[in-house]
């Protein structure tokens, strides 16, 4: 079955390959994230839809939030993280993209890593070119 691993010896069980609890913290307490994130209190948070493109590979929560002092609302996108992976930059790049692709608005990152694990730490951003470099890309959260 797709998104299922099998443990290996005597338990032949299935376990889900990843976690959506993410999805349903976002959405019940998406404001609160958002004050942990460093954001300040929000007048207003709503969780929106996060399936903006491929439903394979879907940003954790996307929310609209109305800051305190702040004019209109801003989309932030969410990305919840047991532990601090590599391929998590990865995530965070193409979910802004296919964010910014869907709604022409480039949102506020932010990535939520639960627990640390040894030296590996989510980098604050990324940069690529095309071959020849006359196109650049970056990104910072």
């Amino acid at each position: 079955m797709p998104g299922l691993v099998r443990k290996s010896g005597a338990e032949e069980a299935t376990v889900p390959q990843f976690d959506r609890s993410s999805k349903w913290l976002i959405e019940h307490h998406g404001a609160s994230l958002l004050r942990l994130a460093g954001f300040g209190p929000a007048r207003s948070c709503k969780a929106l839809h996060a399936e903006v493109v491929q439903p394979g590979q879907l940003p954790d929560g996307l929310l609209e939030a109305h800051l305190e002092g702040a004019e209109g609302p801003r989309l932030f996108l969410v990305e919840i993280a047991t532990y601090p992976e590599t391929r998590t930059i990865r995530q965070l790049a193409r979910d802004a993209l296919l964010t910014y692709l869907d709604r022409e608005l480039l949102p506020e990152v932010v990535a939520l890593v639960l627990h640390p694990r040894g030296r590996l730490r989510v980098a604050r951003g990324m940069e690529t070119a095309s071959p020849s470099g006359e196109t650049r890309l970056e990104l910072t959260w």
